[in-house]
């Protein structure tokens, strides 16, 4: 059975690099929470060929994810 996960992230001040609430959703129920302090700027694909593509669905599997946030010097 495949699993649904999602990340949801919203800003908590709207402003450039300003901090995020992230919720991590595993079949629409919250696995974990959190904030990061400092976001970092949105980019786009590497190439523009693949702008209309998005968003860009992946069909493997993922076994484990670690995210660590270290915080800047």
């Amino acid at each position: 059975m495949a699993m649904k996960t999602e990340i949801e992230t919203s800003y908590v001040e709207q402003r450039p690099t300003g901090p995020l609430k992230i919720v991590l959703k595993v079949n629409d129920a919250i696995a974990a929470q959190g904030a990061v302090p400092v976001s970092a700027p949105l980019g786009s694909p590497v190439s523009l060929k693949y702008r209309e593509k998005a968003p860009f669905e992946y069909n493997g599997t993922i076994r484990q994810v670690h995210v660590r946030y270290i915080a800047p010097d």
